[in-house]
């Protein structure tokens, strides 16, 4: 699979409709749910029998990975794994887990201060 970081693509600065912060971060997601998919597909693929139409192993190889990757990434738009928006629920869980505790750190300061 050849491997093109897909923030650093023209598509990259083309997401409309969110910040620039957020849509990098959906791209960046939705790039690693079809990484995920890919290294299963492949991994899925060393359990099917050796035997099959195209005999050439370079040509076979080539034809299994282009499949691999053009489903992964049909997968992978398609939400349907749900991969991406699970670890988009964490990540935001642990961001406001991180400013609650900064909050709370943040209050409790001043009110020990004065009180010495």
């Amino acid at each position: 699979m050849l491997y093109v970081n897909p923030l650093a693509t023209p598509y990259a600065a083309r997401v409309q409709g969110l910040s620039d912060e957020q849509g990098r971060k959906q791209l960046a997601l939705k790039e690693l749910e079809h990484y995920f998919v890919y290294t299963l597909l492949r991994e899925l693929r060393k359990s099917l029998p050796k035997e099959g139409l195209i005999e050439s192993a370079a040509t076979k190889r080539m034809y299994e990975e282009l499949l691999d990757d053009a489903l992964s990434q049909q997968i992978a738009e398609s939400g349907q794994l749900g991969l991406a928006k699970q670890i988009e629920e964490q990540l935001r869980i642990a961001e406001m887990q991180s400013q609650l505790a900064t909050q709370s750190r943040n209050n409790t300061l001043p009110n020990s201060a004065s009180a010495v």
